[in-house]
C-alpha cells in the first residue's frame, strides 16, 4: 500500500483524488486537457488505463515498494494524478509538496522519480545540494528551453523529456535529454497519417483505446521512435513553403533574452508571413533582426516583429499563441 506524506495545505486535494480513485461505483477519473490550442476539455479516463500507464512507468524506471517518489505538481492535473497512481501501483512512499518553482524544498533520503515542468528546472540547477539523491527526472507540460536542457545535462541529472497527453494518461514516449528521439513506452508503437502527424497505437491490448491521432508533425524512426518537429496547428505556409515555428524558436532561444514565440500572420502575396511576437525588452528591433538574419534560413526570417507586454502560458508552461491583434 502506498504511503503518501504531504503538508496540511494540500491534504484536501490528495484526499479528494483518493476518494475518487477508491470509489468502486465509477470506472473513471475526470481530468482536463491543457488548453494550449483552445479551451481546456474535460475528459473521463478509465482507471484501468491509468493503472496500466503507471505500471509501465514503474517498470521503465525500476520502481517498486522500496522506492520513494516526490510529487511537486498539482493533483488537479493529469501529471499529478498519475504520480499518485504510480505510487499506488508500486506500493511505495510518495512525498507531496505544495506546487511552486522549487520542486524539492527539503532533504529526502532519496527520490527515485521526480516529475517537473520546465518552470521548475532552474531550481534543480541552482540547488544541487537538495537534489543529489534524485535518481530519475521526467519533464513534461511544455518544451524545455535549450539552455535549460544543457544545464540539466551538465549538472549530471538522469532526466527525460516526456511525450504524451491527457488522453493517453500521461507519457507514451521518453526522450533522454541530449538526444533527439522519443522512444516508445512498452506496448506502444507509432505511425503517421497523410499529414505526417503522429499516430499512437496500443500493440498489446492493455489500453481501452487502439489508436489515437495527434496534431504533432514528426519524423519517424522505426515504429517505436520519432523526432518531434512541431504542431500542425502552428505550421506557417508562406508561398507554399511549410515553416515550423517551433524549429525557429529552438534556434533563436539562446540569443533572445525575452520570452517570445513565432506565429503566421496574413500576407497579401505569400499567404502567410513569419511573425515574431516578443515580450517588451530593451533589445532594439534592428538587433533582433540581425540575430534572425545571422541564425535563420532566408525563408524563416520574420517579416514582422510585434512587441507584447506579456506572453501568455498555460499552467504547465505551454505558450498560448495569441495573434498580434488579440494581444
Amino acid at each position: 500500500m502506498a504511503k503518501i506524506i504531504s503538508p496540511p495545505e494540500i491534504h484536501d486535494d490528495i484526499d479528494s483524488f483518493m476518494r475518487s480513485w477508491e470509489d468502486t461505483d465509477t470506472e473513471y477519473i475526470t481530468a482536463n486537457t491543457s488548453g494550449s490550442t483552445g479551451r481546456p476539455k474535460e475528459i473521463k479516463l478509465l482507471k484501468s488505463d491509468m493503472l496500466h500507464s503507471a505500471m509501465a512507468t514503474n517498470i521503465r524506471f525500476g520502481l517498486d515498494s522500496s522506492s520513494c517518489m516526490l510529487l511537486p505538481l498539482s493533483s488537479s492535473y493529469i501529471a499529478g494524478k498519475m504520480m499518485i497512481v504510480r505510487a499506488i501501483a508500486a506500493g511505495c512512499v510518495l512525498y507531496a509538496e505544495k506546487p511552486s518553482s522549487y520542486p524539492v524544498k527539503g532533504k529526502y533520503p532519496r527520490i527515485d522519480l521526480l516529475p517537473i515542468v520546465p518552470a521548475q528546472a532552474q531550481s534543480l540547477i541552482d540547488r544541487p545540494h537538495l537534489t543529489q539523491n534524485v535518481t530519475n527526472i521526467i519533464i513534461g507540460g511544455a518544451p524545455l528551453h535549450p539552455s535549460t536542457e544543457s544545464a540539466l545535462i551538465s549538472a549530471g541529472y538522469n532526466a527525460f523529456a516526456t511525450y504524451g497527453m491527457t488522453e493517453t494518461c500521461s507519457h507514451v514516449a521518453l526522450r533522454k535529454l541530449g538526444g533527439d528521439i522519443f522512444k516508445a513506452m512498452p506496448g506502444i508503437a507509432f505511425g503517421t497519417n497523410r499529414d505526417s502527424c503522429l499516430t499512437i497505437h496500443c500493440t498489446d491490448g492493455s489500453y481501452s483505446w487502439n489508436s489515437i491521432e495527434t496534431n504533432d508533425i514528426v519524423e519517424l524512426h522505426g515504429d517505436t521512435g520519432f523526432i518531434w518537429r512541431g504542431r500542425r496547428d502552428f505550421v506557417i505556409n508562406s508561398g507554399g513553403i511549410k515553416i515550423f515555428p517551433e524549429e525557429i524558436e529552438r534556434i533563436l532561444a539562446p540569443y533572445l533574452d525575452s520570452d517570445f514565440y513565432i506565429i503566421g500572420t496574413p500576407h497579401p502575396k505569400w499567404g502567410e508571413a513569419v511573425t515574431l511576437v516578443i515580450a517588451d525588452n530593451c533589445m532594439p528591433t534592428d538587433e533582433i533582426l540581425g540575430i534572425c538574419r545571422k541564425m535563420l534560413p532566408r525563408y524563416w526570417i520574420p517579416a514582422n516583429i510585434v512587441f507584447a507586454s506579456h506572453i501568455h502560458r498555460t499552467v504547465s508552461g505551454k505558450i498560448i499563441r495569441k495573434r498580434p491583434e488579440d494581444l
